[in-house]
């Protein structure tokens, strides 16, 4: 016969603690969603207390007593019997003609101001969202209709939501085809969660739009660098992808791209490789040795390597872009062995010195680029001006890039304008010989 204490082994501590975090769990899921739904039940009963005042109203609008029909009848509706609710009656807005009820707590982002006004017979019911919460503004436009009215600074930041939402969902349906079309390139962008987090759920009382150009309330949050592989998504970091393939694909293609970077490989006329069967058909963007997982990527890196190429070489010169996104499109100026803005390039002694040939007579039909360029470059433009090239005594000036006007004519000096602006852009270069441009 098996004892009383065999039959009863009760339940272990360790039981005891999982059943407990369990419930501990269940409840920080429940109660939020608890707490916003009395929320909205304040607000309908609310509603239904302004609608029994708004009847009464309506009923008292046929005396003569002006006082006794705009008064509220307080057995109705009353501080006392809203504060249970989140609600008082605005001391300003406390009669037939004028009545709404307004949060007690002034941060509360469910409830809103409500009211109705009763005027000449007529009902007209009004509500004023103060959050960007969709269940709030959803809950005035029942009550209101096209009367609840938003303020500016509201519609600015709902407007700036729901273009953040937009620019989500567009991030998010790209990072689906990318899936769907096995992970090519290998290094996509998805949305980054934190885009969004620090959005205000109602306008700053100080009317500042500061949040618009917040990292955690912008629309250019599809900035999460993610990796795939044949069709799956294998994490956010290089290493997470270097240790999917290996997994998938082995030593082989290991050793594969080990060699190319042992080489400093760049993918020849912007084309992808591959290398099948022993990395299956992934693509591959290298530059000087390094995968840089997509073609943008690649014309990037490639970009600001032939960046780095021009400024080692120490040549102090304005450099024409060599396409590619951002800066790659953009022109650079190498000063002293350093990339440098253009407004310091013109300024620093032997960096933004005039070509010598632009002093001298071109006979070429065609501006030279090189003299177009200083001459038209924007610090050029905001100091000297365009060249001259209106009226009589400027007709001679010639066009840009043109170099100095023919000696017959004067040269420089045959228009003082002329002359003034040679002087500027460093043009009158005393005792030069005059060689040919390298055209």
């Amino acid at each position: 016969m098996q004892s009383l204490s065999a039959k009863n082994h009760g339940f272990s501590l360790l039981e005891l603690i999982v059943v407990l975090a369990g419930l501990g769990i269940l409840s920080s899921l429940a109660i939020p969603n608890f707490m916003r739904l009395l929320d909205f039940n304040n607000i309908d009963e609310a509603k239904a207390l302004l609608n029994t005042a708004a009847a009464d109203c309506l009923q008292k609008s046929r005396l003569n007593d002006l006082d006794e029909k705009d008064t509220i009848d307080e057995e109705i509706l009353s501080d006392k019997r809203l504060n249970t609710i989140g609600y008082q009656i605005d001391p300003d807005a406390d009669k037939c003609s004028y009545l709404q009820l307004t949060p007690t707590n002034d941060n509360d982002e469910i409830r809103y101001p409500i009211g109705f006004s009763v005027s000449d017979g007529k009902l007209s019911k009004f509500a004023e969202p103060t959050s960007s919460d969709g269940g709030s503004i959803s809950s005035c436009e029942n009550w209101a209709g096209v009367n609840c009215r938003q303020d500016e600074s509201l519609k600015e930041l709902i407007a700036h939501k729901q273009t953040i939402a937009a620019a989500e969902r567009t991030c998010r349906d790209a990072y689906s085809t990318w899936l769907t079309n096995g992970t090519k390139p290998t290094v996509f962008q998805n949305w980054n969660s934190n885009a969004d987090r620090g959005c205000p759920t109602r306008p700053p009382k100080d009317g500042s739009t500061d949040y618009k150009t917040s990292n955690t309330c912008t629309t250019n949050g599809c900035n999460q660098t993610v990796y795939g592989l044949d069709g799956e998504f294998v994490g956010t970091t290089q290493a997470q992808y270097d240790k999917a393939l290996d997994d998938k694909y082995g030593q082989q293609c290991k050793e594969w791209r080990a060699q190319k970077a042992e080489t400093n490989y760049t993918n020849p006329s912007e084309q992808a490789i591959t290398k099948s069967p022993e990395c299956g058909d992934q693509e591959f963007w290298f530059v000087n040795g390094l995968d840089t997982g997509s073609k943008l990527a690649y014309q990037e890196a490639k970009c600001k390597s032939t960046h780095e190429e021009w400024r080692t070489q120490g040549v102090n010169k304005r450099y024409s872009p060599v396409g590619g996104p951002g800066d790659c499109g953009k022109e650079i100026h190498v000063c002293n062995k350093s990339i440098v803005s253009e407004s310091v390039y013109y300024q620093t002694p032997g960096c933004g010195k005039a070509p010598q040939f632009c002093s001298c007579y071109l006979p070429q039909d065609e501006p030279n680029e090189q003299c177009s360029i200083h001459e038209t470059s924007e610090y050029m433009m905001q100091k000297c001006g365009p060249r001259p090239d209106q009226g009589y005594e400027t007709t001679q000036c010639r066009k840009p890039g043109g170099g100095k006007p023919p000696n017959k004519l004067g040269g420089w000096l045959n228009s003082p304008k002329c002359s003034e602006w040679a002087q500027c852009m460093g043009y009158l270069y005393q005792g030069l010989q005059c060689q040919a441009p390298p055209f």
